[in-house]
């Protein structure tokens, strides 16, 4: 963790920090903790978040998800301004209608939320073409056996038991493993796609940021093929995980 700093924005927002990010990834990750129950729309003004209309129509819960990840966002990539001559202050992340968000001209960016927590990773479109990030809390035992159906491939099955994790951690890994591939593909390849599509083969166990290996084994699309292995990271955080996938620019 690199830095951090309280919000003076309580009720709703507690805490904001940084997670240092992977050495060979020239990134910012930023965090915000959040308690969903006490957002309110006037929140947005105070942040100086835009909220589009499905979002104002939405849930409580939707809007305290949304406000928290374009708070990490906004947050990040002020960060990352601090890093770049090149880049100029940013404008609004904004949400195409596959709910994925848009960040402004120079910046490539991904969000995740779970519970109290929304990450947010962020960097220059002059380094990385597209990012993924996840954050999963641990699968409970409850969930377990269902999950475990409807993630795994056979190979999965198979490799579970000897990853150097505990099975609650490895299954979740793979969960948001999948998720952050997901992030970082969809942007591209303008498709949907499950879980199905691809299996982590590889996972480490480290201090901090632990490397993984994600493999396609259905086609996407000419460049995006069957047998495609990917490179993440991945950590572990106060109960859940957080992975990362990046895609170079070319």
């Amino acid at each position: 963790m690199a830095a951090s700093k309280k919000s003076q924005l309580k009720p709703f927002v507690s805490r904001e920090f940084y997670f240092g990010a992977p050495d060979s990834i020239p990134s910012v990750i930023s965090a915000v903790s959040f308690d969903p129950e006490c957002c309110s729309l006037d929140l947005f003004q105070q942040f100086d978040i835009s909220i589009p209309d499905k979002v104002f129509e939405a849930s409580a819960k939707r809007q305290s998800d949304y406000l928290a990840g374009r708070l990490a966002a906004k947050n990040a990539m002020s960060e990352c301004l601090k890093c770049s001559a090149s880049m100029i202050t940013p404008g609004q992340v904004m949400t195409a209608d596959s709910r994925v968000p848009v960040f402004p001209k120079g910046f490539v960016g991904s969000i995740s939320h779970t519970g109290n927590v929304a990450i947010a990773a962020v960097t220059s479109c002059e380094t990385i073409r597209s990012i993924g990030i996840d954050i999963e809390p641990l699968i409970s035992e409850e969930s377990y056996a269902v999950i475990k159906r409807q993630i795994l491939t056979e190979s999965e099955f198979s490799l579970l038991p000897h990853f150097p994790l505990t099975k609650n951690e490895a299954l979740t890994m793979i969960f948001s493993a999948k998720e952050s591939l997901y992030k970082l593909l969809y942007p591209i390849v303008k498709r949907f796609f499950d879980f199905s599509v691809a299996q982590v083969t590889t996972i480490e166990n480290r201090e901090g940021w632990s490397r993984f290996s994600i493999q396609l084994i259905d086609s996407l699309n000419p460049y995006f093929t069957q047998g495609d292995i990917f490179q993440g990271w991945y950590k572990k955080y106060q109960g859940s995980i957080v992975t990362l996938l990046t895609l170079t620019a070319d």
